[in-house]
């Protein structure tokens, strides 16, 4: 069988190389960078990170027309830490012939830091986001507030698709056509800035398909996030709960993530909430 070459050789060699640049040795426990000359990581550096010959990796920078396989490219995207759509960029330019629209690259996971951080936000409510809306990590305190959570599940572990596909959503918000107006807008802010990104397209169609609740406040342009920093949450178990919430950025390796807090706004809240995550 005739392999199928690389068709964007020249444009694959110009991003790999602009990845690699941009790199901190320091990030990957390089310590002594006085007498380098190369900026960033070393192509070899990049080669030992994602577990791949030298020379294969030497190759693909330089522009020839190989072939590289779909396990060597996730190894590299992982090396250099590239983004999700980074990383779907790389597939796209290294292999057209993959079918990277439906079927796109996993997503990657935040750092240890932020996942720490998540961890001791306890006894505070907490998760993390990707740019997806997707639900990657969560603390025990939310597992129990609006849990469980199953991040193996496209749509309900997904923030959009829990708030409107999850019937027990949807009795845990006594206000839930606001909380579902914000997060509509706060999703659509994410889409607008990756127009032609393959995985919001396809979230938004499932969405859309599914959910005619979704469909009316995706068509209403002039839904927007209302700023309102309080949020009221009722669980079977303890009742109604208030609570003020923020949502947080991540930085550098984690700027496609974002985590959001759910602090108790009252000693009642404070109390409920304590009772529910006794045991």
């Amino acid at each position: 069988m005739q392999e199928i070459q690389v068709h964007n050789s020249k444009a694959l060699a110009d991003f790999l190389k602009s990845r690699r640049i941009r790199l901190d040795p320091k990030d990957f426990g390089i310590s002594d960078t006085r007498k380098r000359r190369t900026q960033g990581l070393r192509r070899e550096e990049v080669a030992e990170f994602a577990g791949i010959s030298n020379t294969w990796y030497v190759w693909l920078e330089q522009g020839r027309d190989i072939r590289a396989s779909v396990e060597t490219l996730n190894a590299i995207a992982e090396a250099m830490r590239l983004t999700q759509a980074e990383h779907i960029h790389l597939l796209k330019l290294a292999r057209p012939d993959l079918d990277v629209e439906n079927h796109p690259p996993p997503e990657a996971m935040p750092s240890e830091g932020l996942i720490a951080l998540l961890a001791n936000l306890a006894p505070h409510p907490a998760f993390v986001l990707n740019r997806y809306s997707q639900i990657v990590l969560v603390n025990r305190p939310m597992d129990k507030l609006l849990g469980p959570f199953d991040d193996q599940d496209e749509v309900l572990g997904n923030l959009i698709g829990s708030i409107f596909l999850n019937p027990l959503w949807k009795n845990r918000f006594p206000d839930w056509e606001t909380v579902a107006g914000d997060c509509v807008a706060q999703f659509r802010q994410s889409a607008e800035t990756q127009p032609d990104d393959p995985v919001f397209r396809a979230l938004i169609a499932r969405f859309q398909a599914e959910s005619e609740d979704f469909s009316r406040y995706w068509d209403d342009p002039d839904i927007a996030d209302s700023k309102n920093w309080e949020k009221a949450i009722f669980h079977p178990d303890v009742g109604v709960m208030n609570f003020y919430f923020a949502t947080l950025a991540g930085r550098e390796e984690d700027e496609d993530f974002s985590i959001s807090i759910y602090t108790p706004a009252n000693a009642d809240a404070y109390q409920r909430l304590s009772y529910l995550c006794r045991d």
